[in-house]
Formats: C-alpha cells, sequence, structure tokens
C-alpha cells in the first residue's frame, strides 16, 4: 500500500508539474496564432473598409452625376458647351473634303501613307444623324499603325472603326518590317 501511495505521489507529482509546462505552451501558442494570423487579417480588413468606403463615395457621386443627367434629359436641357462638343464630333453637312482632310492629317502626324480612300453613304439609326462610311487603305511601320488608331479614338470628328485588315512585309535586305493596313470605318454628320 506504501509503495501505492509514493507511485500515485510520484504520478500526481509529475502530472502536477506538467499543467503549467501544457498551459504556457497553450499560451504561447494563442499568442502566435494572433500575431501572425489574425494581426495581418485586422489590417486586410481596414484596408477594405476604407476601400468600400471609398468605393460607396464614387457610387453616390456618380449617382448624383446621373440623376442631373436624367433630370437635363428629361426637360430637354442641353448647355452650349454640349451643343459645341457634339457639333465639332458630329458637324453638319457630310463635308467630305474635312473628312479626307483629317484623315490625311492624322496619317502624316503619325508616319502612315494614305494609299487609297473611297466613301459611300450608310444610314443610322438616330434621326437627323447619317454615317459616311469610308474605307481606306494606309502603310507604315507596326508602331506608326497603333499611334494611328489611337489619334483616331481622339480626333476633333468621330469615327467609328468598323474593321481592321492588317498585312506584314519584311524586306529581306534590311528585315525592316511595313504593314499595309485596310480600315473599315464610319463617321457621322448631321444631316441639314
Amino acid at each position: 500500500m506504501l509503495e501505492a501511495n509514493e507511485k500515485n505521489e510520484i504520478e500526481m507529482k509529475t502530472n502536477f508539474k506538467s499543467k503549467p509546462v501544457i498551459g504556457a505552451i497553450l499560451i504561447i501558442a494563442a499568442v502566435a496564432l494572433y500575431v501572425f494570423l489574425l494581426k495581418p487579417l485586422a489590417g486586410e480588413v481596414s484596408n477594405l473598409r476604407a476601400d468600400v468606403s471609398t468605393k460607396k463615395t464614387e457610387v453616390e457621386t456618380l449617382n448624383a452625376k446621373f440623376e442631373a443627367l436624367e433630370s437635363a434629359k428629361s426637360s430637354n436641357q442641353i448647355t452650349e458647351v454640349t451643343a459645341s462638343q457634339i457639333e465639332d464630333k458630329v458637324p453638319v453637312g457630310m463635308n467630305q473634303d474635312d473628312v479626307i482632310r483629317e484623315l490625311i492629317l492624322i496619317a502624316e502626324k503619325n508616319d502612315v501613307e494614305l494609299n487609297s480612300i473611297s466613301f459611300g453613304r450608310a444610314g443610322s439609326d438616330v434621326d437627323d444623324i447619317e454615317a459616311l462610311r469610308i474605307s481606306a487603305s494606309f502603310e507604315g511601320s507596326n508602331t506608326d499603325l497603333i499611334n494611328f488608331l489611337k489619334a483616331i479614338e481622339t480626333a476633333r470628328r468621330f469615327f467609328k472603326v468598323n474593321s481592321i485588315s492588317v498585312a506584314i512585309n519584311t524586306l529581306d535586305v534590311t528585315d525592316f518590317k511595313r504593314a499595309n493596313f485596310s480600315l473599315s470605318l464610319e463617321t457621322f454628320y448631321q444631316d441639314n
């Protein structure tokens, strides 16, 4: 019996000594879990909250602009600036000469050679707005082609590119590449 009591005391002493160690390990694990997992997540959550508040502000701003446009649309208010911008992008009258001059100017500014151009009238879904269909052939480098297309996007007159066809030619002697490209585009004008 004495041996059993001594054995129980030894087991209790070892259990008693291991409990604080296990508790300390659990506390250290909990702190490590907090520092390495939860703390970074808290930073991400605060960033996401800031992003959400920014997006809410943007949505409110866009809604206010939309409501202003809707009210202007319903009351048929068009400012002089808006009318002027529309007239620049969609001028009154076909004016094929102006279209040719603008395309030549854009081509020259971007080192692109205009080889041929042809026109044809096209219909439009908008009342009092007509379309002028243009087919044109150009020659230049790949970079010049990209710059030319960007210039068309920002041109004074509104152009809509319907299709692009590109053929790359390489000169054997200099390994110089030239692009021949054909564009099918439309520009719009207000019917007199």
